[in-house]
């Protein structure tokens, strides 16, 4: 078991960083992913201004989501690591959007530290990984966000179903099958260029593959 952390104060950044500094690098990762992928419902904020929603999708939506997936499968399968560096350089820059939209610190600082806490319980960065992202209920205005953000993409008949399932895995902490998280991340590069639905159609292809 390893030895019980003092209360972190998560709010002062320099407390963060401090204990962020002191952990093994997958540690980090998990996380950075699991923080980036609670500030997700934030990307709502794309419809906002609806002259420009449909090129922010493409833009913004999707280049996080591949991110945030990334930096999450690197943190749940490290022995994978080498296999997606290259894909997860781009989550650091990609997750930092997302966070940035989350304005929420209060609930964003506490459930950094209640990762912080199982990792000084003795949990591992892979099984934290595999963890509901929030102690309890998700907060009510992160909820409603997350409804909005999710109702807007299915409307906009692109298959974005198999990233809407995907998230709410996450948020409960389900199984994932590691073939499926790897093969959707080595999609060619060339699909990703394409856009939403031909990304999504062909992550539709590798869940009927793989399921």
């Amino acid at each position: 078991m390893v030895k019980q952390e003092e209360a972190l104060d998560f709010l002062d950044v320099e407390v963060a960083r401090a204990w962020l500094m002191r952990q093994p690098r997958k540690v980090c990762v998990v996380i950075a992913s699991r923080a980036a992928m609670r500030a997700m419902p934030a990307l709502y904020s794309v419809f906002q201004d609806r002259s420009k929603s449909d090129n922010l999708v493409s833009e913004i939506v999707l280049p996080v989501l591949r991110a945030v997936a990334a930096s999450w499968a690197a943190g749940r399968y490290p022995a994978r690591g080498k296999e997606l560096s290259a894909i997860a350089v781009a989550a650091a820059d990609a997750a930092s959007a997302a966070r940035a939209a989350y304005d929420d610190v209060a609930h964003a600082a506490a459930a950094v530290a209640a990762d912080a806490e199982q990792i000084a319980d003795g949990l591992s960065a892979e099984e934290l990984a595999s963890q509901p992202l929030w102690r309890g209920a998700m907060p009510a205005e992160l909820e409603t966000q997350w409804k909005g953000l999710k109702d807007e993409l299915l409307g906009l008949d692109q298959g974005w179903e198999v990233w809407s399932a995907w998230y709410e895995a996450r948020l409960k902490g389900a199984p994932a099958l590691e073939v499926l998280e790897v093969a959707r991340l080595k999609i060619p590069e060339d699909i990703w260029k394409q856009g939403p639905k031909a990304v999504n159609t062909e992550i539709r292809r590798l869940i009927d593959e793989h399921g």
